[in-house]
């Protein structure tokens, strides 16, 4: 059950019937609730009860995160010193950000790790690039398309209603970097601070439907948070 898994390394991966279930949702606490967002991965098996006639099925898939991946600098993008960004990685990027098609991979798959993240002069790793970049620019642009208000409103209705109880089910989010973090016991804070499995855009997506910004620090969040149950968008923030 997802209780004996809560202090396990995480994978990406997706559990069983046997956690997700109606029957045994009420042994996790953090399945119990329907306000809490599943997400699943995209490519792994699924639960049999995973059905479109008792979830809230979305596929959030998407390419937006390939231009977070044009702030990477990587060891063949530096000078002589061996760290600072080359004039070859400016023309790169720069030819990333103005292309139109998307490149989910933009130095495909096999690029090796990045030194670090390039945002406004200063040099980030990389669960702080999570915080600062990826994550909070994400969720700024995407809660103002037409796609995040309908599933904000399919969220709202069916998740935290106040229709019979017998109407509601729990939304599921699958993703290609997600994994089933409620399933193996892990909330939305410690996703963030975990290098793998790697934290898709579907987990900035559950943050921004249950009005958790579990990127920023107090008492920004708080703040912000509290903006937004009146209305505020993050832009306006």
């Amino acid at each position: 059950m997802a209780s004996t898994t809560q202090k396990r390394q995480p994978k990406q991966t997706n559990l069983s019937d046997d956690v997700h279930s109606q029957e045994n949702r009420h042994l996790s606490s953090l399945l119990s609730s329907l306000s809490h967002i599943r997400i699943f991965a995209m490519r792994r098996p699924k639960p049999q009860c995973l059905t479109k006639e008792n979830w809230l099925l979305h596929n959030v898939t998407s390419t937006t995160k390939e231009k977070w991946c044009l702030q990477f600098i990587y060891q063949q993008f530096t000078d002589e010193d061996g760290e600072s960004p080359s004039e070859a990685y400016w023309k790169w990027a720069e030819n990333g950000w103005n292309d139109s098609k998307p490149h989910r991979f933009p130095l495909g798959r096999k690029a090796g790790k990045p030194l670090y993240s390039l945002w406004n002069g200063k040099r980030l790793g990389y669960i702080e690039a999570r915080k600062t970049i990826y994550a909070p620019l994400y969720a700024k642009y995407v809660e103002q398309t037409d796609a995040y208000k309908k599933l904000n409103d399919i969220y709202i209705k069916y998740c935290c209603g106040d229709m019979n109880d017998k109407q509601k089910r729990p939304m599921a989010l699958l993703d290609f970097d997600g994994w089933d973090h409620l399933g193996q016991g892990y909330s939305l804070e410690e996703v963030i601070d975990k290098e793998k499995p790697k934290m898709g855009h579907a987990f900035v997506l559950a943050g921004l439907l249950e009005n958790n910004l579990f990127w920023l620090s107090e008492p920004e969040k708080s703040t912000a948070e509290e903006l937004r149950k009146g209305g505020e968008l993050l832009k306006d923030i």
